[in-house]
């Protein structure tokens, strides 16, 4: 028995255990498709006898498999894709087991949508080309809200340019609280859709540019000193931000010298400096014993 569902998701699938099963956006359908790109009866599947036959109802181009548009029937094969508008569908049968369908790989871009409002799950989507939000199964980013339109608003990647693109919403697209049709986003945006908050997270303006380097300003001093055996030396020092050149010394060392000796005065005194003090202190006790001796007397007679 054969089965059909959605190529990249397992969200709705169906068994066509009927003869005939009719995709369209009406809600009697047998498989009913919710997308603005989906008319109320899109196309046909007549089942008979494990094969199955595609009928096209809409006469618009509008129906595709393996990327061949559908005129008016064709036959089906299992694992043959069925595009409808913009949703995908493949019909499989599980009896084979069949090579899981991987998403094409994208580049990443460093580009993030991050929900901050408090009635959503705390998510950051990454947006590597194009990031659908709206009602629609089919979006990128499906929210289940009354205010929200079923395909909202698209962001689109264009040459590492983040631009958002309101898609005719009923309650507007707004970046920075100004309602918007199309505008570039920056890190640090805020988007709202209808009351929906989100934030823009990606790389600053300036990534791709090159940044000018601050020069520093280098200067040599050169500074030449003789030696004692009459050879002159030369050093060069050098500092990033200024140079300070060092005073030559006054005195220049020997060769072969690390420390040189502090002059040292002769202050010792003349001998006839010590004789005159000697002479004078001995004059000035003689006078004072002389001076002092009637008093000593007088106190000893008493």
């Amino acid at each position: 028995m054969l089965k059909l569902g959605y190529k990249y998701h397992t969200k709705q699938s169906m068994w066509l255990v009927s003869q005939r099963v009719t995709i369209g956006s009406h809600a009697d359908c047998d498989f009913v498709i919710k997308d603005p790109s989906i008319l109320p009866e899109h196309v046909d599947l007549i089942v008979k006898d494990n094969r199955v036959t595609l009928v096209e109802l809409t006469q618009r181009g509008t129906t595709w498999v393996n990327d061949v548009p559908v005129v008016s029937s064709c036959q089906l094969k299992v694992g043959d894709t069925i595009k409808l508008g913009h949703i995908e569908l493949i019909l499989s049968d599980p009896k084979y087991i069949q090579p899981p369908i991987e998403l094409p790989k994208k580049a990443v871009s460093g580009w993030f949508l991050k929900v901050v409002d408090r009635s959503l799950p705390e998510k950051t989507y990454p947006v590597n080309d194009t990031l659908l939000v709206g009602r629609a199964i089919d979006c990128d980013i499906k929210i289940n809200s009354p205010y929200l339109s079923r395909r909202h608003a698209e962001l689109c990647l264009l040459e590492d340019v983040l631009y958002i693109k309101d898609l005719s919403s009923i309650n507007g697209t707004f970046v920075n609280d100004e309602p918007v049709a199309e505008q570039r986003l920056r890190s640090g945006d805020r988007i709202r859709l209808d009351q929906l908050e989100f934030m823009i997270i990606g790389p600053p303006d300036n990534q791709h540019n090159t940044l000018r380097r601050s020069t520093l300003k280098v200067e040599y001093t050169r500074t030449t000193q003789k030696t004692g055996t009459g050879e002159a030396t030369s050093r060069e020092s050098s500092n990033p931000e200024y140079s300070i050149q060092q005073p030559q010394s006054a005195h220049v060392a020997k060769a072969g010298q690390f420390f040189t000796k502090p002059e040292v005065k002769n202050n010792k005194l003349p001998i006839w400096s010590i004789l005159t003090v000697i002479v004078s202190g001995g004059g000035l006790g003689y006078w004072l014993f002389n001076l002092a001796k009637p008093f000593v007397m007088k106190f000893l007679h008493y």
